[in-house]
């Protein structure tokens, strides 16, 4: 999955999915212990008004692991 969704950002034009992308892109990397990348990829999906709530949520989580 991780290596879809960074492919896809590479891509490009997601236009509104973008942030929807990073979120689960840092989801993805957070599950699979990668926390440094995690946290790298929640902060770019918290430069999304309706996903950063969540991407918080999120980055509490993995900041915890650290």
């Amino acid at each position: 999955a991780i290596v879809a969704y960074q492919h896809a950002l590479q891509k490009g034009s997601l236009g509104k999915n973008e942030g929807h992308t990073w979120l689960v892109l840092g989801y993805a990397q957070f599950r699979n212990s990668q926390f440094k990348d995690a946290v790298k990829s929640l902060e770019k999906a918290k430069t999304y008004p309706e996903k950063k709530k969540e991407a918080e949520g999120i980055l509490a989580q993995v900041k915890a692991q650290l």
